[in-house]
């Protein structure tokens, strides 16, 4: 006789809450470009804007807000009224930048009507390459055309595609004509089976410390780890290091971004043990001493 087996359903919300985490562990808001982060329930929708630096949120609105009279927010409509009076303030706060963060959702239905409107009132957004699930150069532009929006760009993270273990420097190639703004960063990388077995540099087993930081309260709890984070094939193990002083060609890639005709925002994205303003420091003296020469 067969045996009868009930089929598991899988668990969305634990699934979505995944894809955030590995999200945030990636973007951050600042005051200059904050993150506009998405919530939504089965009946409502909620977006804030905010500066992760500070711990702040500098502007929000939601389908609870008095202006929609306790009207149905679990629609398209109301995504985008909440986008219209969410841009509102934001323009009023000085705000025209920001940095998407989708909140584990996928990028459509009230979530794109929400991203869109916003839009539509001068404020811009990119896509970064993070983790292992956004990313690589190719699976990027094919989101970026299928948007087919101009005010939205790729944030191209130079370091971040070794994670899918795609060829960073033809990635960077790849993607130059599309960025509006590029971190730079080092990695060390080291062939799996050659370390000592690590759980990650964002693990902490200290008292009191959260296992998987999300909030700025959460991140500033959380010491230094020593640990490295594995690619997608299994195969390497990276580490941060400072600019220049890791196993990535810093050199090719400057001069490939300079030579694209790039001249828009360079940031400086530090991921290594070292004391963080001075590894900085270091990191944006030796982008600016290989730009003058390459």
């Amino acid at each position: 006789m067969g045996e009868n087996r009930m089929v598991k359903r899988p668990d969305t919300e634990a699934q979505r809450q995944r894809r955030h985490r590995r999200v945030r562990g990636k973007i951050g808001g600042s005051a200059e470009r904050p993150r506009l982060n998405v919530f939504r329930s089965l009946n409502h929708i909620y977006a804030q804007v905010i500066d992760d630096t500070a711990g702040k949120t500098l502007c929000s609105a939601s389908s609870l807000d008095k202006e929609f009279n306790g009207q149905p927010g679990g629609n398209r409509t109301a995504a985008r009224a909440v986008g219209k009076l969410l841009a509102e303030r934001a323009v009023k706060a000085g705000i025209t930048e920001v940095v998407f963060d989708r909140g584990g959702y996928l990028y459509h239905g009230r979530v794109q009507e929400l991203a869109d409107y916003a839009a539509s009132l001068g404020i811009s957004t990119t896509l970064e390459n993070h983790g292992l699930y956004v990313n690589g150069a190719d699976r990027l532009i094919r989101i970026l055309m299928a948007a087919g929006r101009p005010n939205v760009g790729l944030t191209v993270d130079v370091g971040n595609y070794l994670c899918v273990d795609d060829d960073y420097e033809a990635a960077v190639g790849k993607s130059i004509g599309y960025a509006d703004m590029i971190h730079l960063k080092d990695f060390y990388i080291r062939r799996q089976e050659s370390m000592l077995p690590q759980k990650g540099m964002y693990i902490t087993n200290s008292k009191g410390v959260p296992d998987d930081p999300v909030t700025a309260a959460e991140w500033r709890l959380t010491p230094p780890q020593l640990g490295y984070i594995g690619t997608v094939s299994g195969n390497h193990i990276l580490r941060g290091a400072i600019l220049g002083q890791g196993d990535m060609d810093i050199w090719r890639v400057l001069r490939t971004i300079k030579q694209a005709g790039y001249d828009k925002e360079i940031s400086i994205e530090f991921e290594g043990m070292e004391e963080c303003e001075t590894a900085t420091s270091l990191c944006l003296d030796t982008a600016r001493y290989i730009w003058d020469r390459v």
